[in-house]
């Protein structure tokens, strides 16, 4: 799929929702009536979620929520943070796939940070996985394809393993956030067409107006 061909339109039918994408007409849906009331960085991870979703060609949300993750972590102060509490302010309570993204997410989270230099994330990240040995094998999702799994006596393994996925995936970072300010811009465009729409209709019935009263 090209770069490109992703379009943004503004949409209050798409339900209780800020954001959906039409992947087979390549659109992005706004519901700005809920949009609006989120931050600049939660637009973009909704955004960027839905980009997720198009340009991985997938449907799975925890698959878009890395996607975004990606392209937004690091880029400014408490963004690892912002992104776990942008999915927490998105998700109903009764959403059904709302524990195992905040889960993924979280693993995501730690491992990033870890990667980045942050000694305790990386301990707190390998209690969480053993943790979850315990009681059966877990994982987490990082990339299509590229889901990490563990067990007690393949942590280290597994751990290393996703160090180069998270290398691989540091590499699309660019990319993504080119894609977003793309996204931003034909946003800010479609919005500043409407309002000179609005001028010259209010021009034109002006003019009639003024026509009828000189008549």
């Amino acid at each position: 799929m090209a770069a490109d061909t992703l379009k943004i339109e503004f949409d209050e039918s798409i339900g209780n929702t800020p954001a959906a994408l039409d992947r087979g007409s390549a659109t992005i849906y706004i519901n700005k009536r809920l949009y609006n009331k989120f931050t600049d960085f939660q637009k973009r991870f909704i955004i960027l979620h839905e980009m997720g979703h198009y340009y991985w060609d997938t449907s799975s949300e925890v698959y878009a929520d890395a996607y975004a993750f990606m392209a937004l972590a690091g880029t400014e102060y408490q963004s690892l943070k912002k992104c776990y509490e942008t999915l927490i302010s998105t998700l109903d309570s009764d959403n059904a796939t709302r524990s195992e993204r905040l889960r993924n997410l979280k693993l995501l989270i730690y491992y990033w940070d870890y990667q980045h230099g942050n000694e305790e994330a990386g301990a707190e990240l390998v209690r969480l996985m053993e943790m979850e040995a315990a009681t059966g094998e877990g994982s987490v999702t990082i990339f299509p394809g590229w889901t990490i799994t563990w067990n007690t006596g393949k942590t280290a393994q597994q751990y290393a393993q996703a160090e180069v996925l998270l290398a691989q995936a540091e590499e699309t970072k660019e990319t993504a956030e080119l894609k977003t300010a793309a996204a931003e811009y034909a946003m800010e465009s479609d919005e500043n067409g409407k309002r000179i729409e609005y001028i010259i209709i209010i021009g034109v019935v002006a003019a009639i107006a003024w026509l009828l009263i000189k008549g």
